[in-house]
Formats: structure tokens, sequence, C-alpha cells
């Protein structure tokens, strides 16, 4: 890989709070044979050697446990992280909310991916 991209990845309730549980993030690059699955137990990830431009479109698909999943999609740049917030809704609640509404805001401390696997922790609120 000539220069690997990454995504920081934000994942808030409806109120704006990180979800703070586990759950699944799948990515798969939509120019090339590029797919990274892993596992999470909080709300602030850092996911590092993804493809980068010209190949670094991918569909990012999160499935926390009691939250209703999402995708979204992110073009990582070797230039910088990508950054992404998804506010995710419970199963009885509507999806009548946008990201930018909730996300400003998003306290995350980000921990690194390595090997397709990672684990974050949740945001200090000190």
């Amino acid at each position: 890989m000539g220069n690997p991209g990454s995504l920081r990845l934000t994942l808030v309730d409806l109120p704006g709070e990180p979800i703070g549980e586990t759950g699944d993030v799948k990515l798969h690059n939509q120019t090339i044979t590029d797919e990274k699955e892993a596992r999470f137990v909080a709300s602030g990830l850092l996911m590092s050697d993804l493809q980068a431009f010209p190949h670094g479109l991918y569909e990012v698909n999160v499935f926390p446990a009691t939250y209703k999943p999402e995708s979204r999609f992110v073009n990582s740049s070797p230039d910088k992280p990508a950054e992404l917030c998804v506010v995710f809704h419970k199963h009885d609640q509507p999806n009548q909310f946008r990201e930018g509404h909730f996300c400003a805001g998003a306290n995350s401390t980000w921990i690194p991916v390595h090997d397709s696997f990672f684990v974050s922790a949740p945001a200090n609120h000190t």
C-alpha cells in the first residue's frame, strides 16, 4: 500500500452521547478488493492501514448491539484521517435527526486499530 489512509469513527446516540457498547464494523472498499471487519467495545474508533485516494472510497457498516445498524460512505485520504460521525437510534426511535445536530460536540477517545481488529475506550468526561 503506497499511501495508507485512516478513519476516525465516532458513534453517538440520539442525544449525542457516545453509545458505549459492543458491536461490529465492516468496511468494504468500492473500487478494489479491500475489506475490513472488526469488533468494537465503545464509541471512538481509529482504523488505519486503509486504501487512500484514488482507491479510498469505503462503505462503512456499523452494527451496535442495541441500536439500529447504520451505513455510510467515506473517502480515505493519505493526508489526514477521514472523520465520520454516525448517530444511532434505538429500535423504537424514528430516524428523524441528522448527524450534524449531535456530532459537533461528541467527545471520544480513539484507540488505534491493528490488523483489522480493534478495541476502543469510552471518552473521559472529566
